[in-house]
């Protein structure tokens, strides 16, 4: 019985994430959080199977959940569960298991909340091909079709009522959301420690009075009622559950086990037909749950042990609306309609950034398990030799490393208000030299500039871009499955890697990679069976200033030395914020109102993986956005001090500015009179506004406090709330802006509400 540590009573959240307000240092992931349990109190519960209160463990429990939001990654959770014995007697025979108690669709309602499905997957076609499998030995469980709707998949939001679709006006009290739900979700213990022999997969069903779950033949029961050994009644049941070694069959296979059947309990013909089509969830009538456990381990005083899960989600499991309709007669030929190829890719992903392949973590020499997969090869006078082959790590070294692949890190960037523009100067010296961590190259590929009229990302839009020239080389494989094909084996290849490898010599400029086309093939001279062609792998905006608006700021500064440590190197190299001038660069954004503010940030991209399916990984675009008003500042001037003013002015109720845009886009909840705005420009980055009326009445006294490098030094607004904390009313007032030195320029404003 878990009850919170009282000493830890809140869940912590920290992330890898910098800038974010919860950023640590020696965070695992983007977004970590961390709870506290003990297992410490008596009398908490009775078991009327022993008649005894329960007996705690003594145990404290620290969990901790990691997540990314990569394209790769966002589709699954990874669990660290330590498990610390705090008591003085050693925990012999220990168990850790997962109660579940599934329910999967849009809205929990009977009867789409009662039949779900749940199984065991042992392992899948590896991504990689080649005949290779990878081992999950993870649980799922998923609607049993999906939820179609009218004999197909919906993958939108809609209303439903009386079995038809209704929209608009016709939306009533009765209707109902409704979605499809053809997805699965899996559960994996993903230490490459954990064995099959050491898993526990047990699951069943409450129906009324009915008890049912698999049960081997002459299976040791923990005690002499029956009905109850199925499920998670008391503390032996709930033992025997976690440590009898028993891998159910799938809820899906209820159909599968007939009669002479040698390992499982035959169910009868009314449980068949009951349960045979997918029983699993929770209403107050039916209650259909699993677990799934591992063990035994002994666990002395005053030491602790991790177990490491995943949660994952795949998407697609289904595919044909009405493969129910196999159910439950023909097993077989409903599961060879469910594809669990997403579901096995996210679980490999969730295991590798726990423990990175082809990384020797803790430096012994030892990388990790590894494959070696043949794709093409010759018969000499001594035999077959291999011509193409690949070698491909596909387990860690059993160090946990909780690193996932990321995209190279973000520039420094920083904004300066023009003249109905913006100047967005960045520097990208670390972007473009850190190396990726599995790689151990550089990988990074280019730069997107982002602008919008709000801070929401999807406001933001690209407004320039710099990707690095380089090609995609697609190779003939006769061998692909299902059918020969081209495909792509190895990262981008840069122009001059290119022509030193197919062309006449290094310097072969004629060499062009874009006329070699899948109808027209590059053939190798040398191996008459070596044929590929070549596609640009991105945009190949790689010319300052012609193919890409970036401009370098410094197009005379030679690149920095590979073999020269940067501290060596004087300060003619270095910007005077103390980066290498060789990348800095720069973009004018003009045409802009200079009445509003903008939202700008700088991304950074890399290269992907195509042979590994990896889209290209991009920097978040909201982390790092810097807001400005793009009007010219007193210090960009010819010396004459601007004269500060307000807008708009008059100011009228009737002026729609919140439907314009101009005030507080991305508040939708709050009515118009909270959101309301008017703005005070070419301010001092030092003064205090203040609004009086034309009695002399102080209405509202503002502090205006920035530092002198802020681009946003020049602005201030006003929610035209009066000191009193009431909405100011219709008339003419004037203004004061007084700055540090004691100068004080005045202003009138009409107010019209």
């Amino acid at each position: 019985e878990l009850f919170t540590d009282p000493s830890f009573p809140n869940i912590s959240y920290h992330s890898t994430i910098d800038p974010d307000p919860f950023y640590q240092e020696g965070a695992l992931s983007e977004q970590d959080y961390t709870a506290v349990f003990n297992d410490t109190l008596h009398k908490l519960s009775y078991d009327y199977l022993t008649y005894s209160f329960h007996k705690p463990l003594k145990i404290e429990i620290i969990q901790k959940t990691h997540s990314w939001s990569y394209p790769y990654t966002e589709d699954f959770v990874i669990f660290d569960v330590n498990v610390r014995n705090i008591g003085d007697n050693i925990l012999k025979d220990f168990y850790l298991g997962l109660s579940v108690q599934p329910s999967v669709s849009l809205y929990i309602k009977a009867p789409r909340a009662l039949d779900e499905i749940a199984g065991f997957l042992k392992d899948h076609d590896s991504y990689e091909g080649c005949g290779y499998k990878d081992t999950l030995n993870m649980v799922w469980f998923a609607d049993n079709d999906g939820d179609p709707f009218n004999g197909e998949f919906i993958n939108q939001t809609v209303w439903i009522e009386d079995g038809f679709i209704v929209e608009g006006n016709n939306v009533t009290p009765n209707s109902e959301p409704f979605k499809s739900v053809p997805h699965v979700v899996g559960i994996r213990f993903i230490d490459n420690k954990i064995k099959l022999e050491d898993i526990s997969f047990n699951w069943w069903i409450n129906w009324y009075y009915e008890k049912f779950g698999p049960r081997r033949i002459n299976e040791n029961l923990p005690h002499a009622i029956k009905s109850l050994v199925n499920t998670a009644y008391g503390d032996k049941t709930k033992y025997h559950l976690l440590s009898n070694k028993e891998i159910d069959y799938d809820v899906s296979d209820i159909g599968l086990i007939r009669h002479m059947n040698s390992i499982w309990q035959t169910p009868t013909d009314q449980e068949i037909s009951l349960f045979g089509k997918g029983a699993l969830g929770n209403q107050s009538w039916r209650k259909g749950d699993f677990v799934f456990s591992r063990g035994p381990y002994n666990i002395p005083p005053n030491t602790s042990m991790d177990f490491v899960f995943a949660v994952i989600a795949g998407e697609n499991l289904h595919r044909a609306p009405y493969n129910i309709n196999n159910l439950p007669d023909d097993p077989l030929a409903f599961k060879a309609n469910l594809d669990f190829s997403d579901l096995a890719r996210n679980s490999m992903w969730a295991a590798w950034i726990y423990d990175n392949p082809g990384v020797d973590t803790d430096g012994d020499g030892y990388f990790g398990k590894y494959r070696i997969c043949n794709f093409d090869s010759i018969q000499t006078d001594s035999g077959w030799t291999i011509t193409l082959a690949e070698t491909t790590f596909y387990e860690g070294d059993g160090i946990p490393d909780w690193r996932a692949a990321g995209p190279p890190p973000p520039p420094a960037f920083w904004v300066e208000p023009l003249l109905n523009g913006i100047r967005v100067r960045f520097n990208g010296t670390e972007s473009e030299t850190e190396k990726d961590f599995m790689t151990g190259k550089v990988d990074f590929e280019g730069y997107n500039v982002w602008i919008g009229r709000d801070d929401r990302e999807s406001s933001l839009s690209i407004i320039a871009t710099y990707d690095r020239e380089n090609y995609d080389k697609y190779v003939w494989n006769p061998k692909l499955s299902p059918n020969p094909d081209f495909e792509i084996l190895d990262r981008p290849y840069t122009i001059e890697e290119l022509r030193c490898l197919y062309g006449n010599d290094c310097n072969d400029s004629i060499f062009n990679p874009d006329i070699f086309t899948k109808t027209n093939p590059f053939y190798h001279p040398e191996y008459s069976d070596s044929i590929f062609y070549f596609m640009p792998h991105n945009f190949n905006a790689s010319e300052f200033g012609i193919t890409s608006p970036i401009k370098k700021v410094y197009p005379d500064a030679p690149k920095p030395p590979s073999n020269i440590h940067p501290d060596s190197l004087n300060e003619d190299w270095y910007t005077p914020e103390g980066y290498m001038k060789y990348y800095e660069y720069e973009i004018i954004i003009d045409n802009l109102l200079a009445t509003v503010p903008y939202w700008i940030n700088v991304t950074t991209f890399d290269q992907g993986s195509p042979k590994s399916g990896l889209f290209p990984l991009e920097t978040p675009k909201r982390f790092g956005l810097k807001d400005i008003y793009p009007y010219i500042s007193s210090s960009q001037s010819t010396g004459e001090k601007l004269k500060a003013y307000v807008y708009p002015n008059p100011y009228r109720i009737d002026g729609k500015y919140r439907q314009h845009g101009y005030e507080h886009r991305t508040i939708s909840d709050l009515p118009n009179d909270k959101v309301r705005q008017i703005n005070f420009a070419n301010l001092p980055h030092k003064c205090t506004i203040r609004i009086f009326t034309l009695d002399g009445d102080l209405v509202r006294e503002l502090w205006h406090d920035f530092d002198e490098d802020d681009p946003n030094r020049f602005h201030a607004s006003w929610d035209l709330i009066n000191r009193n904390r009431q909405i100011v009313v219709s008339g003419l007032y004037y203004w004061t802006v007084e700055d540090e030195q004691g100068e004080i320029q005045m202003g009138k404003l009409v107010i019209i509400m």
